[in-house]
């Protein structure tokens, strides 16, 4: 969390954002549709609902991808795990089913609950394989952020065609996810030449 960490890691997030966001708005024009944006329209007070969001994404990231992904990591030996990798994929697994296990809920029905659930298990996967590659917790933060401000329509969504449709919030979460990695392995790529050299 400290240092020029902190850059980086909210730069990469809004680039991968930003990115995701031209290649859907790219791919809207390819099929002939137009393409606009939509204004925020949380409920609640756009000030609050962007601060309070950004401060719950960065203190359940600083919790499940700093701290209890790391004392797994750590930990692990000590429970038998010797190998690098085992390691690695038990303390993302387990932390991942703890966020899911958070984020889940039956109160809009079963389905509603165990589409929740993947999510939030997918998306706490992705975080930490994000975290693990870049070792930087703004970038996954900010990532998380900015989802949450997109579920709560606090961002602009693309809209397209004449009715101005909205884009569902998964296929900009998904873009944006895979942009994400892209910079994650440039970032990895750079931190272990700087190592090298």
């Amino acid at each position: 969390l400290f240092g020029r960490k902190a850059v980086t890691g909210i730069a990469a997030a809004a680039l991968a954002v930003a990115g995701a966001g031209a290649c859907l708005a790219a791919l809207g024009l390819a099929l002939g549709s137009s393409v606009g944006l939509r204004p925020p329209g949380p409920q609640g007070p756009l000030v609050l609902v962007i601060a309070g969001q950004a401060s719950i994404a960065s203190a359940e990231e600083v919790y499940y991808r700093g701290l209890l992904l790391g004392e797994l990591l750590r930990l692990a030996p000590r429970l038998g795990v010797q190998h690098p990798a085992a390691r690695r994929w038990i303390a993302l697994g387990l932390t991942s089913l703890l966020f899911g296990i958070e984020h889940g809920g039956l109160a809009g029905g079963w389905d509603d609950g165990t589409r929740q659930l993947i999510f939030a298990l997918a998306l706490g996967a992705l975080l930490g394989m994000i975290v693990l590659l870049t070792d930087n917790l703004w970038l996954a933060a900010s990532l998380h952020a900015w989802i949450n401000w997109l579920l709560l329509r606090a961002v602009p969504e693309f809209a397209y065609g004449p009715a101005k449709a909205p884009l569902p919030p998964g296929a900009s979460v998904s873009m944006a996810l895979i942009a994400a990695f892209v910079v994650a392995f440039v970032i990895q790529r750079r931190t272990i030449a700087r190592g090298a050299a």
